[in-house]
């Protein structure tokens, strides 16, 4: 694959024998084949959404509304399944609209654990505000301050701590560190 355009207006085509694929200036595939497996122009190829990292945000963010429910007395156990999706769709699916676009649902591969910190904190003080407006939108009624800063902060750590500590046992395991 070779860049057909250079990276000055945000973007790239990359041209393989057969196909073309628009990426955008995180590397990842925006429009085309690319898209469903991934191109990088630096490291080869990847997916545009990490399967590693999706599973484990929606772990977190589960874990966030369980965590929450249970503190509130709210129904638990497998009866509750739908309470819990519901308490926590709104974080998640602001999650997923802000941490694709952004970068921070891409591949860990080839970053630094700065980088992907500072990648995630970014991302998720940008989806923490949709989040709280879906939420409210969802349950039609305001967000109270003080769930506004839990939220914010216990999935703040959830997201950084699971993935930080991920990105340690990938360099442990590639025999990094």
């Amino acid at each position: 694959m070779r860049p057909l355009a250079d990276r000055t207006d945000g973007f790239a085509v990359l041209l393989t024998r057969s196909q073309a694929t628009l990426v955008g200036m995180d590397d990842t595939a925006l429009i085309g084949p690319g898209l469903q497996k991934g191109i990088d122009m630096r490291r080869g190829a990847r997916s545009a959404v990490q399967p590693l990292l999706l599973v484990g945000d929606i772990i977190s963010f589960f874990t966030f509304a369980a965590v929450g429910r249970a503190s509130h007395d709210e129904a638990g156990g497998w009866s509750a399944l739908g309470g819990l999706a519901g308490t926590a769709a709104p974080f998640l699916v602001a999650w997923m609209l802000v941490g694709i676009p952004t970068g921070a649902m891409s591949c860990m591969t080839g970053m630094t654990l700065k980088r992907l910190v500072t990648k995630t904190a970014l991302a998720w003080l940008l989806a923490w505000p949709v989040a709280l407006l879906f939420r409210a939108l969802l349950l039609r009624r305001g967000i109270p301050m003080s769930f506004a800063i839990v939220a914010l902060v216990t999935n703040g750590s959830l997201l950084l701590g699971w993935r930080s500590l991920a990105y340690l046992v990938m360099l442990r395991m590639k025999g990094r560190v």
